[in-house]
Formats: structure tokens, C-alpha cells, sequence
């Protein structure tokens, strides 16, 4: 009697689970609902707040049109600093540091050096101590899959930005027409819930987008910086460095902002309509955004540069094989010799 009941619960539960599943909205088809992103406290929100507040009628009559102004001209004067400051290190990396990371290898191929490499072990011989490529070996430290793993994290700590930037452009593609004030005050916060056609494209044209080519550059910066870093310790600090950079916004507003400025960036959101689904909440984003990371960073590190890579499996073999067995370096790890 008991196996009866207990299979009979088991029926029970599993016929269950559709319209549970249903009823916590699991199987709901697309639609439209209120969705709010809350303004980060950089230049990028306070430029966001300063122009809604200065396309707001009410705003203007309750302080003043020259306040207004005021604060237009303070929040994209602000956005303008950041950006201009962070394209420059931008710039400054791409141009120096990364460009004299790469320049060791562009005397060859990089897949003719692996080769190289290569043959030297396979007919047991060494390259002459003359030999260029054996120069760039030695003076290479990298770790196997050590530049994809910090790729991988590096990935993972700018994403959020652009995938921020993106769907604040879209939200604020879904404002309504203007009618009434930009701003609603409810529970504490700020919403800017409308815009003026104008309002909006200022935004979109002149913080949203410059904003997303300056993400976009430093992503592309950062894994070309990190791709050529030739030691592990190196390629972490580096990592670090470029994380830095990523902190400008939010340096120069700390640093510049007025204390009103910042306490109502600190309760702005802005506020639309746009299509959701529950399922794409619930695990199909995380899913999503998991094999993008893992996809670009194996590509960049394997495809895009599959020479370089291979040039550094050959020359950790090589050393393995010629170099560490004589030198005194590296430790005893449970019987392996561990080196670098």
C-alpha cells in the first residue's frame, strides 16, 4: 500500500507541474512590461539626469530655467572629461605599451617560430643561442592557458558596461511621446519616464554611442594588451591596470560632482516599456551570456591567434626539454619539476 500511494503522489506531481510551472509564469509567451535601469553614479548618469531635467518643463519653472542650463552644462561637461580621459589611456596603451608588446613578434610569423621550435625537438637539437626565435622564447614566461583564463575574466568584467549601454539605448528608444513631465518622484526615487525627440537623441548621439565605442575600444585594447603579455605575474598586474581604466567614470564623478548632483544621480532611473519573457530571465540569459564569454575569448585566443598560441606551447615544451633539465629554477612538485 505504501509503493501504491508513493507512486500515486509521484503521478500526482508530475501532472502538477505544468500548471504550477504555469501559474509562476514559466510557459508565458512575450510581453510588455515596466522595466527600470537605475543610473549609475558616473559622468554617464549625471550627463543622462542633466538632460532630462533640462528638457523638463516643470523642472524649469520649480527651479529656474538658468539652473537648468546650469545643470546641462555640468553633467555633459563632466561626461566630456571622462570620455576624453579615458580615450586617451585608451590611446596610450594601443599605441605604446600594446604596440611594443607585439613588436617582438613581428619580425616572423609566428607560426614559422613554432615550427621552428618544433623540428628542434624533434630532431633532439638545439637552436643556436643566436637564434632570434630561441631569444623570444627564453624571454617568454607565459603559462598554457593562463591568457585565455584572464581573457575569459576580462571579458566578464566589461561586458557588463556595454550590455548596460545597449539597453539603455534601447529603453530609451521606448520612452513615450513627450507629454507631461520627464520625471515621476515615487518611493524615494527618481524616474525619468518621457523625452522629447530631441532629449533623446542628444543622449543617444552624443553620451549613449560615444560611450559604447569608448567600451568597445578598451575591450578590444585590454585583450590585444593581454594576449601579448609574456608572464603570468605581468599579465594579472596588467589585468588590474586595465580595470582601472574602466574606473574613470566613476573616479572623475566622485572627484567633480556637487553633493546634490550625486544624491539624485544615486536615486535616478530611467523608466520604459519593453518586451520581457520569463524564461529568458529565469536562466536563459545567464546561459546565453556564459557561451558568449567562453565562445569570444577561445576564439580570440585560439583562432584569431592560433600562431601565437602555438608558438608558446612549442617554446614551454622546448624549454622543458632543454632548458629547465640543466638550469636551477622552478620547484619539485610532488616529483615534477614545475618551471617557467
Amino acid at each position: 500500500m505504501r509503493m501504491a500511494s508513493y507512486h500515486k503522489a509521484d503521478e500526482d506531481s508530475e501532472r502538477d507541474v505544468a500548471p504550477r510551472d504555469a501559474e509562476r509564469g514559466y510557459f508565458e509567451v512575450a510581453e510588455t512590461e515596466k522595466f527600470s535601469i537605475a543610473l549609475d553614479s558616473t559622468t554617464q548618469g549625471a550627463a543622462m539626469l542633466a538632460v532630462a531635467q533640462w528638457s523638463d518643463a516643470e523642472y524649469a519653472s520649480k527651479y529656474g530655467q538658468k539652473q537648468a542650463i546650469g545643470r546641462l552644462i555640468n553633467g555633459l561637461g563632466l561626461f566630456a572629461i571622462s570620455v576624453v580621459l579615458q580615450a586617451l589611456l585608451i590611446a596610450l596603451l594601443l599605441f605604446f605599451s600594446t604596440q611594443r608588446m607585439q613588436d617582438p613578434y613581428q619580425f616572423e610569423e609566428t607560426t614559422e617560430m613554432a615550427e621552428s621550435l618544433r623540428k628542434a625537438q624533434e630532431s633532439n637539437t638545439t637552436l643556436p643561442e643566436t637564434d632570434r626565435v630561441l631569444g623570444l622564447c627564453l624571454r617568454d614566461h607565459s603559462v598554457p592557458y593562463s591568457q585565455s583564463v584572464v581573457v575569459f575574466i576580462w571579458l566578464c568584467k566589461i561586458s557588463p558596461d556595454i550590455i548596460f549601454n545597449l539597453w539603455t539605448i534601447v529603453l530609451l528608444a521606448s520612452l513615450p511621446k513627450f507629454e507631461g513631465s520627464s520625471l515621476q518622484f515615487t518611493d524615494g526615487n527618481m524616474h525619468i519616464v518621457r523625452l522629447p525627440r530631441g532629449a533623446k537623441w542628444m543622449l543617444i548621439l552624443f553620451v549613449k554611442i560615444p560611450m559604447l565605442l569608448v567600451q568597445l575600444a578598451l575591450a578590444k585594447t585590454g585583450l590585444t594588451f593581454l594576449m601579448y603579455c609574456s608572464a603570468l605575474g605581468i599579465l594579472i598586474m596588467k589585468a588590474l591596470a586595465l580595470s582601472y581604466v574602466c574606473t574613470v567614470p566613476s573616479v572623475i564623478f566622485a572627484g567633480l560632482a556637487s553633493k546634490a548632483l550625486a544624491n539624485e544621480v544615486g536615486k535616478a532611473k530611467l523608466t520604459g516599456t519593453i518586451m520581457k519573457t520569463t524564461f529568458w530571465d529565469a536562466w536563459l540569459a545567464g546561459i546565453t551570456k556564459i557561451a558568449l564569454h567562453v565562445a569570444v575569448a577561445v576564439w580570440y585566443c585560439r583562432i584569431l591567434h592560433a600562431g601565437l598560441t602555438a608558438f608558446r606551447w612549442e617554446c614551454f615544451f622546448y624549454k622543458y626539454k632543454f632548458v629547465f633539465p640543466t638550469c636551477h629554477c622552478g620547484v619539485e612538485l610532488f616529483g615534477v619539476h614545475v618551471a617557467n
